[in-house]
């Protein structure tokens, strides 16, 4: 796993989300943006948030 590539973290946390561990898809997303901040990485994070009833913070993240 080459921790310098986003994109991997993207679709680990997806694919984490998919199958009810929010925690762990929280976590790769948001190691996905230490690397480096997307748009892509910014939605899902977002999404995510929203889904469990954290609207506020799912704004921040969008506006990011």
């Amino acid at each position: 796993l080459d921790p310098e590539l986003q994109s991997v973290f993207d679709s680990w946390g997806r694919m984490e989300a998919s199958l009810g561990q929010v925690h762990f898809a929280e976590s790769l997303f948001k190691r996905g943006l230490a690397v480096k901040q997307t748009a892509r990485l910014c939605h899902a994070l977002g999404v995510l948030q929203d889904s469990t009833g954290r609207t506020a913070e799912a704004r921040e993240t969008f506006n990011a």
